[in-house]
């Protein structure tokens, strides 16, 4: 009886054993295919700068500040707006030796029509201002993405590269557009609209 029990117990520790580890393996994979996404991003933006000779990154959603520190050296200027006290504090002082890179604290919907008046050149956007986490900060809106696409396209300047973070969540709910909302928003305007890989990408277009 004895023998059976412990025979009994060997196996109920090889399957937990065993189950950790497929655990351990799914986390691991998880992990991978967010670093590629991400890499894939920074890339991205990185990319679209050069590609068009943009100098200035200009991105909503700070959060921690680690877009900037990937794609810091692909621009001169880079200027990022932050709603939470808490997180726009940390990038603050994360990038206070910087003289190029500015983090602003406040609403992007509102504070990014002021930040334009101040721009004289085609810039890069990455557009990820969205309250999705508990370190995350909503505004009066989950996301202010239509009150940033009508400040650009207000802009003077009609040759802005704008690159939309989470282009899954662009399904009408949630205070976010379609996708297809998105793309007569910015054809409207005169601007190329693709859903790429994960991302909303508004090119100019040829009368632009």
């Amino acid at each position: 009886m004895i023998k059976k029990i412990r025979a009994i117990a060997k196996q109920i520790l090889i399957f937990f054993g065993l189950h950790s580890s497929l655990l351990w393996i799914r986390k691991k994979i998880a992990q991978i295919k967010y670093c590629k996404l991400q890499r894939g991003k920074e890339r991205l933006i990185i990319d679209s700068g050069q590609k068009y000779g943009l100098n200035t990154l200009i991105e909503t959603g700070t959060y921690y500040g680690d877009m900037i520190e990937a794609v810091r050296n692909g621009f001169q200027n880079i200027y990022s707006i932050e709603l939470g006290n808490e997180l726009y504090n940390k990038a603050n002082e994360r990038f206070k030796g910087y003289k190029n890179i500015r983090i602003i604290h406040g609403d992007s919907g509102e504070v990014l029509a002021r930040l334009l008046a101040q721009i004289n050149e085609p810039v890069v956007f990455w557009l990820d201002a969205h309250y999705s986490t508990a370190d995350t900060v909503k505004g009066s809106t989950n996301t202010p993405i239509e009150q940033e696409l009508r400040a650009i396209f207000n802009h003077r300047i009609k040759q802005h590269i704008i690159l939309i973070d989470d282009a899954k969540d662009f399904t009408g709910h949630g205070d976010y557009p379609t996708a297809e909302t998105v793309e007569k928003l910015a054809t409207t305007n005169g601007y190329v609209f693709q859903n790429k890989e994960g991302t909303l990408r508004i090119l100019p277009g040829s009368s632009n």
